[in-house]
């Protein structure tokens, strides 16, 4: 029976590809549009031209980086990892990095041939998730998702932002908003 038991807890808890989650969920953000040329291959049979799916032109994606003590240097190394992955799916994109702990240390545009990755974490303090958000407010850009790198201790907003956000997570926490993606931390 013992054996049974751990069996189930097994299922109860399936152990998800959070780098595939986090793709998708970044490629679901990105606008698409109809065109009519080239036609859908798909209804070429069909002596009528049907409009085919077209994928914005380019990727433009907020990516914060909680940077406060209780993330360790490999926990933001697997972050800015992740940003680079992201990078190398497209091939045309504007990515606005944030380092925050209770502030915005750093902020930098990372578009192909033009700027990088942080190499440096800057902050170590405490934890304030508000301050990125107020950011973009006030840079008045319009991403397509914010892809937020934290432990989710902290301060959040009282209301939600009109974009998406995905929070990727190393614990079991849960934000008051966006959707979740848990990974395990390395050892």
């Amino acid at each position: 029976p013992g054996r049974i038991e751990a069996l189930v807890k097994e299922l109860l808890h399936p152990t998800l590809d959070w780098r595939a989650i986090l793709r998708d969920f970044v490629i679901s953000s990105v606008k698409t549009d109809f065109q009519m040329s080239p036609p859908n291959r798909r209804y070429l049979w069909i002596p009528t031209y049907m409009p085919s799916m077209r994928r914005g032109e380019t990727v433009e994606i907020a990516a914060a980086f909680d940077t406060s003590g209780s993330m360790s240097d490999d926990d933001v190394r697997n972050a800015f990892s992740e940003v680079k992955g992201v990078m190398e799916q497209f091939a045309d994109f504007t990515i606005h990095c944030f380092m925050c702990d209770a502030a915005v240390h750093d902020y930098r545009i990372i578009m192909p041939y033009e700027g990088e990755i942080p190499k440096r974490v800057v902050g170590r303090g405490g934890t304030d998730f508000r301050p990125v958000f107020q950011e973009i407010e006030r840079r008045e850009l319009w991403p397509s998702c914010l892809v937020y790198f934290t432990d989710a201790w902290g301060s959040f907003p009282e209301v939600p932002p009109a974009y998406p956000v995905l929070w990727v997570l190393h614990t079991d926490k849960k934000p008051p908003f966006g959707e979740v993606v848990r990974y395990g931390r390395q050892r």
